[in-house]
């Protein structure tokens, strides 16, 4: 099985650059107009199903993408929980959690916020869902979801070590085959 997963588009959180987790808030205007320029680049490529992220901002994006497609929406592919640091700068939690960060300043995947997902929580349910996903009789999947759920999916699949979940983002918009880890070349935005 083919799994092609895509981060939600930009949202204004992204920009302020305030945890979000699993708070529901919605893509930028901006954001949706750069998802339906990629359904129009993806008109050539076919999925069996389409699975999202219930959370609004990857709905928008999955309908951008392909408006007519027909939405499995599953709560397992909603970003980790970061209980009481939704809603807070990064700069802020980062301030008063020392902790939790490595000296590089990447979210330590271990630590647990309060009141939030817990690491080993969070891998359960994404390997659930991808073992489900797998199990399924179709030929290719397209995922819209998080960029913490993608960068754990890709360390529970031995792409990237548990240190580097957090080193770095995954782009907005920018399909990527899950179980090779390539961007496809002639999509990038």
């Amino acid at each position: 099985m083919s799994i092609t997963v895509v981060r939600h588009a930009p949202t204004a959180s992204n920009a302020s650059k305030t945890y979000m987790g699993s708070t529901d808030v919605p893509a930028t205007a901006e954001g949706i107009h750069q998802a339906q320029e990629l359904g129009l680049r993806l008109e050539g490529h076919v999925f069996d199903c389409a699975y999202s992220s219930p959370l609004a901002r990857a709905q928008e994006t999955l309908l951008a993408i392909r408006p007519q497609c027909e939405i499995v929406l599953d709560p397992r592919l909603m970003e980790r929980s970061l209980g009481a640091w939704e809603g807070m700068s990064r700069a802020r939690v980062q301030e008063d959690f020392p902790q939790a960060f490595s000296p590089s300043g990447a979210f330590d995947p271990e630590f647990a916020p309060p009141g939030g997902e817990t690491f080993e929580d969070f891998c359960t349910r994404i390997s659930e869902f991808l073992s489900d996903v797998q199990r399924r009789p179709v030929k290719s999947a397209l995922i819209v979801t998080h960029n913490g759920w993608i960068r754990t999916a890709r360390y529970l699949l031995g792409q990237i070590s548990k240190t580097d979940i957090f080193e770095e983002d995954e782009p907005h918009l920018q399909p990527m085959l899950l179980e090779e880890a390539r961007r496809f070349g002639h999509l990038t935005v």
